[in-house]
């Protein structure tokens, strides 16, 4: 059945409204989505240590490919919403083909780097030790780009027009599918943590299909068509003028996490890299929120800007800041207060209890990371909405290389000091990034003011 335009329409009518409603089921997906990465984690904690900390290891490399998918998503929304925010529904369908094009270009390009890439990486971040464990871990991934890439696409897609409750269903059905195959395949089919990475793939390739049926049957509001398609290379251009910037921001937070991965490692070893990073699982789980936020106000207020109502938009970047800080803030107490019964989720096998009360200690430091990557998850989301994603890029890449500063003198001292650099680093990064996501609501600020004049 086709659908309406009824979700556009309530983005442009109540844009506050629109972003609470949307916020919760893209939350929820966001949420369901990250939860077959932490339920990998969980299953295999079974396997010892060395499964954990191979997956910790590798997972820059999985994030990597998830980025791109993600990053080009980010784009097509922007692009699209602003082209239906300004009527122009026939340059929103165009935008929609251009972009599922433009991805399996990408996607392509992706897989022949990646895999001349992987096992340098990998010997990097094991500091020159054994990689066949983490190499066991990624191959199923590199195979599986092209339907992870078209995943993150197809997401940002259905945000452009409002979508939501599309963009929950898919998660849901990935979610159920992961949860069901993985212990299947890493325990009676004696996969280990292949068989955690080859029932993520197969998630990933269901609700990628069901998707793409989407758009090519015409059942959503904005048609991609390819009936005597061409490449447009205005159209091209605004799709990556946000796309590229914010696949770059986010592809520099998982390639930077390499170098840091391998200072843990090389610090505390297999230990050391579960303390240091499975506590920050939960900091993941817990911005969700934020990250739905963040993620309903992209394409609400890009399509004000369409339209002309600067002064909507910039209520709806104040309002998402708002609501960021004090969910941020409830979920920040939940984890200091609960993190000793969380820490049971990591620690039921025999090999890991010893490490409970150290994972314990540091989530609690870790507790406030929850509002400092949050607000930081909605700032740069204001600056990609006011097409300044480069910005938010860079400041991401500073922070990063600060980050990687701090760890290398850490290193040198204590896992202990470690576990400060994590949390005086993403302060830092909420700071950076605040600054300039201010300093643009202000420049919109005098841009509503003349609007008003004029008016």
């Amino acid at each position: 059945m086709e659908t309406s335009g009824e979700d556009v329409k309530r983005m442009m009518d109540d844009p506050r409204r629109a972003i609470r409603t949307m916020s919760v089921p893209l939350t929820v997906a966001v949420l369901i989505s990250y939860i077959q990465n932490f339920v990998d984690t969980v299953w295999c904690s079974g396997l010892g240590s060395s499964a954990i900390s191979a997956i910790t290891l590798s997972g820059p490399t999985y994030w990597i490919i998830i980025d791109i998918g993600i990053g080009l998503g980010i784009g097509a929304s922007t692009a699209i919403s602003r082209a239906l925010g300004a009527d122009d529904k026939e340059r929103a369908n165009s935008l929609a083909s251009q972009t599922l094009v433009l991805t399996l270009i990408v996607s392509v390009l992706s897989m022949i780097i990646l895999f001349l890439l992987c096992d340098p990486v990998l010997r990097f971040v094991n500091d020159g030790g054994d990689i066949s464990l983490s190499r066991k871990y990624v191959i199923p991934y590199l195979f599986c780009i092209i339907p992870i890439v078209l995943h993150g696409v197809i997401v940002g897609m259905l945000r452009s027009e409002g979508a939501s409750r599309k963009v929950l269903q898919l998660s849901i059905i990935s979610t159920v599918l992961n949860l069901i195959i993985d212990p299947i395949l890493i325990y009676p089919l004696g996969l280990g943590i292949t068989g955690a990475a080859m029932a993520t793939c197969l998630s990933f390739i269901v609700t990628t299909c069901i998707g793409m049926y989407w758009y090519l049957t015409g059942s959503m509001y904005v048609k991609p068509r390819f009936k005597g398609f061409r490449i447009k290379t205005d159209e091209m251009k605004d799709i990556m003028y946000v796309g590229i910037p914010s696949m770059g921001e986010l592809l520099g937070l998982s390639i930077l996490m390499i170098p840091q991965n391998m200072l843990v490692f090389r610090t505390g070893g297999d230990a050391g890299v579960v303390l240091a990073m499975t506590p920050y699982k939960f900091i993941i789980l817990t911005i969700m929120p934020a990250q739905g936020l963040a993620q309903a106000m992209l394409p609400v207020t890009s399509a004000l800007q369409g339209a002309g109502r600067m002064k909507d938009a910039k209520d709806g970047f104040l309002y998402t800041i708002k609501l960021t800080t004090l969910i941020c803030i409830a979920l920040s107490l939940f984890l200091i207060v609960f993190a000793d019964p969380l820490m049971y989720l990591f620690t039921y096998s025999d090999e890991m209890a010893d490490l409970h009360d150290g994972l314990t200690r540091v989530l609690r430091m870790y507790g406030f990371i929850t509002l400092f990557a949050g607000l930081s998850e909605t700032f740069s989301s204001v600056l990609q909405s006011l097409r300044k994603a480069m910005t938010a890029t860079v400041m991401i890449i500073i922070r990063e290389l600060v980050f990687i500063a701090m760890y290398w003198y850490a290193s040198t001292i204590s896992m202990e000091a470690i576990y400060h650099s994590m949390v005086a680093g993403m302060f830092f990064g909420l700071l950076l990034m605040g600054v300039f996501a201010s300093r643009a609501i202000m420049k919109m600020n005098t841009n509503c003011s003349q609007q008003n004049i004029s008016n």
